[in-house]
């Protein structure tokens, strides 16, 4: 079967372009939107995040806090330690 370049064929593959260009712009923007909108949904996690630490920070400011560390099994193992005398310090 021998197909002519006619007008009609020309027209439709002219169409057929600009839908397949279309039909790309439009998941290219899809995409974009997507990934605009899990940006912004990680931005809101950290703000809320950092709120949460300053909030934290806020109520807590002043208090002194211990901090175990399960691994260590001796307390003097753990803590490397010298004895200065008062002389020894340079106070500005």
């Amino acid at each position: 079967m021998i197909v002519e370049a006619g007008v009609v064929n020309l027209f439709r593959t002219v169409l057929i372009i600009i839908g397949t260009f279309a039909l790309l712009r439009f998941i290219g923007r899809l995409l974009i939107s997507k990934r605009q909108y899990e940006a912004n949904q990680n931005e809101i996690k950290a703000q809320k995040s950092d709120q949460k630490k300053a909030d934290y920070i806020r109520k807590n400011i002043g208090k002194t806090s211990i901090i175990k560390d399960s691994n260590q099994s001796s307390v003097s193992s753990s803590i490397d330690a010298e004895d200065v005398d008062f002389e020894d310090v340079n106070l500005p």
